[in-house]
């Protein structure tokens, strides 16, 4: 690679993390697309609009040195020996979503995204970028900036606008070493801990940046680059929803979809897949595998985030039955026959062991086949409780039921139901209905 720059560059007003990403997608394509042996030119030129001699420009000149720049551009040239692009392809290359499928497409395939929003990057700078190229020969990018000095009435006006444009703008990927993106991509904000949890399995960097972009506000992302890293991933930390893609390496979304809805640890995650092809009959093989919805791409950023509301919002209404109900069936807080299999097998496992006051999280975990963390994240999932605050609201269901059928003393029954100290089985019975036992025996006796 070389660079090519002019001496003594004026100072000019530019965002600098935005540009950054302009130029390293740039360099990416250009190094993806250029054979061993080939050449990499980066330019920087300036461009004068106008080109004025006369005496008041030279008053305006000496007093401000700066004032002609805001009729000037900065060119940045990113220029391959690479494979090229054939002419008919050229007026869509900035296309979202598109690819050119030429050259070393095959090797180095991608989802036509980074060139898209290398272009709303450049916009949001109120420049241009333009692509020439020629198959065999290579590919010339050229980006214009107005060069506007920092401080002037137009700077402002324009950095106003960038400004409430910026937040709608999908980052790109930020780095072509894709080890060092995903560690990055990982790491969240103390914040997001309390925030749902995603699990992105997307093969190309640059639909994985589109999306995280669209949801990281609102939700921890977790990244995974291919079907067998998802499960593996999937299984480990049991996010709370998946957006899956259907064409991927090693194993498929639909693959990746059917495994996760058949093992008892991730049935109850609700997947998203996402795929190009736009038949009813894809559709409905996802739909036939146990996906909770699909989306074909193109698909607007504003979809996406709304299906993925629904769906939390759906499973965290199904979960609240579970603390507000004295008797629940498992098929009504439940979305997959699975799960409600699960749920009963857990439930009969602590009725079993309802009298049992060494019964404890271990024990429960061994007897339903699930590590600690496994069964934790499995019961926080469909409850919204701890393995430990399970087996308490289950004792205290039970006794809610017994002492509705006067079968015996408050003591008897706490006693009945796992509890040795009465006093906080009262502390622990009020907190969860909202009256002492005894207040809630003749409360339903009296409405009986």
């Amino acid at each position: 690679m070389q660079f090519e720059a002019l001496e003594n560059l004026p100072p000019v007003l530019f965002d600098a993390d935005k540009l950054e990403k302009v130029l390293v997608n740039l360099l990416s394509n250009a190094f993806k697309f250029t054979p061993e042996g080939g050449k990499i030119i980066v330019a920087i030129n300036l461009e004068k609009k106008h080109s004025r001699k006369d005496a008041e420009t030279q008053r305006i000149r000496k007093e401000n040195p700066l004032r002609e720049i805001e009729e000037n551009f900065a060119i940045i040239t990113v220029t391959d020996t690479g494979s090229g692009i054939s002419a008919d392809r050229l007026p869509r290359i900035f296309d979202r979503f598109y690819t050119t499928g030429e050259g070393y497409a095959k090797d180095h395939s991608g989802s036509g995204i980074g060139l898209a929003l290398t272009k709303e990057l450049v916009e949001l700078h109120h420049g241009e970028i333009s692509v020439a190229s020629e198959v065999g020969k290579g590919t010339a990018f050229t980006v214009r900036l107005p060069l506007v000095p920092a401080g002037s009435d137009q700077a402002r006006r324009n950095w106003q606008v960038a400004g409430e444009q910026e937040s709608h703008v999908p980052l790109i990927q930020q780095s072509i070493d894709p080890t060092i993106q995903k560690e990055a991509n990982n790491e969240q904000p103390a914040s997001s801990i309390e925030q749902p949890t995603l699990l992105l399995v997307e093969d190309n960097a640059d639909m994985r940046a589109y999306i995280r972009n669209h949801v990281r506000e609102t939700h921890r992302v977790l990244e995974a680059e291919d079907g067998v890293d998802g499960f593996n991933t999937a299984t480990e930390l049991i996010p709370d929803l998946i957006i899956s893609d259907v064409m991927m390496p090693k194993m498929d979304g639909y693959q990746l979809c059917e495994k996760l809805k058949n093992d008892e640890r991730t049935s109850h995650i609700p997947i998203i897949l996402l795929t190009a092809k736009s038949s009813g009959e894809s559709k409905v093989e996802g739909l036939e595998l146990g996906a909770d919805d699909y989306l074909i791409k193109p698909f607007e950023a504003r979809e996406l985030q709304v299906r993925v509301k629904n769906l939390i919002e759906q499973r965290r209404k199904l979960r609240e039955r579970f603390a507000t109900s004295i008797k629940v069936e498992p098929k009504d807080i439940t979305v997959t026959p699975r799960d409600a299999q699960f749920l009963q097998r857990a439930m009969d496992i602590v009725e079993a062991n309802m009298s049992n006051e060494e019964f404890s999280v271990e024990i429960f975990g061994k007897e339903i086949g699930l590590s600690r963390s496994q069964l934790r994240r499995k019961i926080q999932a469909l409850t919204d409780q701890s393995p430990t605050d399970f087996i308490l609201t289950l004792r205290l269901k039970r006794a809610a039921q017994l002492l509705q059928q006067q079968a015996g003393t408050v003591s008897e029954i706490a006693y009945e139901v796992g509890f040795n100290n009465l006093s906080y089985f009262a502390r622990a019975f009020k907190k969860q209905f909202g009256h002492a036992p005894s207040e809630f025996a003749q409360t339903y006796n009296a409405q009986s």
